[in-house]
């Protein structure tokens, strides 16, 4: 099967990486993969899908920053490159427009699929529920996400599937937290609550907690959020985070909160 998986970015970020991780899949499968991605912005994807042993379709711009004529020439393109693909996989709104246009009406259509990952996906739209009626299957990573998809776009049971999130227990090594506290010169401090148990507890989040990446939309929800965070990081003796530093002083946790843009490293 060759599969053509859209993604309308130009940078490595959470999708890219399970957009990467569902290619290896997919080739190790014995399948063949393409990818389509924003090529008018600059950024690291498109090395990092060529460094990977993947070719990246030049002729697509898929930038959410193009103008209505470059969105209809990419319609084009794409409707002349679907005609040798198997099936087409979205995960961003905006490609999923495209291909939603692209596809229509076409001979030998490919099947569409669209990967919905976020809350943001089940909000009402009347192009967001033309899309997805249009695709053959979409994915969601849990039955309230797949839930709330079917309630607001109508869809059925049938075509909404739910493939739940998985972590790589390869990535990481379970530990007393050492290397952590070595990398960042942390010394081993007890707090009150953990003076009985030994060292306090290091907590950690890779992702940015800016409220474009829903934090306060998850407060709310008495989710994972800078806020919700705040009484656990009271708690430990540190909170590490990845970069950006807003909201850290309004949750408590000044003076325990590091903010910083590393490699990934094992967390230990």
């Amino acid at each position: 099967m060759r599969v053509l998986m859209l993604l309308a970015t130009s940078s490595v970020t959470g999708p890219a990486e399970l957009c990467l991780d569902d290619a290896k899949g997919l080739r190790k499968a014995g399948h063949e993969v393409l990818f389509g991605l924003d090529t008018e912005r600059p950024g690291n994807y498109a090395q990092t899908i060529q460094d990977a042993g993947f070719e990246a379709l030049s002729q697509l711009a898929l930038s959410r920053k193009s103008s209505p004529l470059e969105i209809a020439r990419d319609i084009a393109r794409l409707r002349r490159c679907a005609t040798s693909a198997d099936l087409v996989h979205c995960r961003f709104a905006h490609d999923h427009a495209i291909a939603m246009v692209a596809l229509k009406r076409l001979k030998g259509r490919p099947a569409l699929v669209r990967t919905a990952e976020t809350a943001r996906s089940a909000r009402s739209g009347w192009l967001r529920s033309l899309a997805f009626k249009a695709s053959d299957a979409v994915i969601a990573p849990c039955q309230e996400y797949a839930r709330q998809l079917k309630d607001v776009h109508g869809l059925t049971s049938d075509v909404v599937h739910v493939l739940a999130g998985r972590v790589d227990p390869r990535r990481f090594s379970p530990g007393d937290g050492s290397s952590m506290r070595a990398l960042w010169g942390w010394a081993r401090a007890r707090c009150s609550s953990e003076s009985s148990r030994g060292s306090s507890p290091i907590g950690g989040t890779s992702s940015s907690s800016e409220p474009s990446r829903e934090w306060r939309f998850r407060s709310r929800r008495r989710s994972w959020s800078w806020s919700g965070a705040a009484s656990t990081s009271r708690r430990c003796g540190r909170w590490c985070r990845g970069s950006g530093s807003r909201d850290a002083s309004s949750s408590g946790a000044t003076g325990r909160v590091r903010s910083w843009s590393p490699p990934i490293v094992p967390w230990t």
